[in-house]
């Protein structure tokens, strides 16, 4: 079953392109890792995913009821509030967020201890790790997660480790952990030339497709390359 379907979808920002006519397919409980070197587009692909972003051209497809929570890169909180304070909001905006307690216990775990604490004091890693605990406290069809272990200490990965291996639903995220591509993706989606390749794979196959790859073309590079540095006979 299709969750979400972004079809022939471009994005640009000033006169640079993104995404040109670049499609995909998101079937019910896929693992996808996204994959692409900075730059080519992988954040603004997860935020138009996410219906945070419209594409300029194309369409997006969501199917009936699906829910899809959305970790940015970098969190953004109301400073002024306490940690207690933003999480009892979250709780009254969400009839199904009602378990004080596993809140309270999920934010310890997490090393977030002062519920009373502005979060305008919290580092980069407690502002993570709080905006992990809200996505992951409420119930959705889609996760979809922006480098979700930036800025985490080795307790908090795995404790986000364990919730994603406990979590039944449909995952896509960009990571530049290699562990983590590996454990996670089921399916890579490579961004390249502004658009997406299917890899229905993981992450130790796609690397192998990609070596294999890269020697079928050595010959053709070298050759090329050769032609290029050959000097010009200009004669006399």
């Amino acid at each position: 079953m299709n969750l979400l379907s972004l079809e022939n979808i471009t994005k640009a920002y000033t006169e640079r392109v993104l995404l040109d006519k670049a499609s995909f397919f998101l079937q019910e409980g896929e693992k996808v890792g996204i994959i692409g070197i900075n730059g080519t587009g992988k954040s603004t692909l997860l935020k138009i995913a996410a219906g945070l972003e419209e594409p300029d051209e194309g369409s997006c497809t969501k199917a009936n009821h699906v829910v899809i929570s959305f970790l940015p890169q970098t969190p953004e909180f109301d400073d002024t509030c306490t940690v207690w304070e933003h999480v009892e909001k979250k709780m009254s905006e969400s009839t199904q967020w009602d378990m004080e307690g596993e809140a309270k216990s999920m934010l310890q775990t997490l090393g977030i201890v002062r519920l009373n604490q502005k979060i305008s004091e919290l580092s980069g890693g407690q502002r993570k790790r709080l905006a992990l605990a809200e996505i992951l406290m409420q119930p959705c069809d889609i996760l979809v997660l922006d480098e979700p272990t930036n800025h985490l200490d080795i307790d908090s990965r795995e404790w986000l480790e364990d919730a994603l291996e406990d979590y039944e639903g449909t995952l896509i995220f960009v990571s530049h952990d290699r562990y983590f591509v590996n454990k996670f993706a089921t399916r890579i989606w490579e961004l390249e030339n502004q658009t997406i390749r299917d890899f229905p794979c993981g992450y130790e196959k796609y690397r192998s497709i990609k070596a294999f790859e890269a020697m079928q073309a050595a010959p053709a590079a070298k050759e090329k390359r050769e032609k290029k540095e050959k000097p010009r006979n200009t004669g006399g």
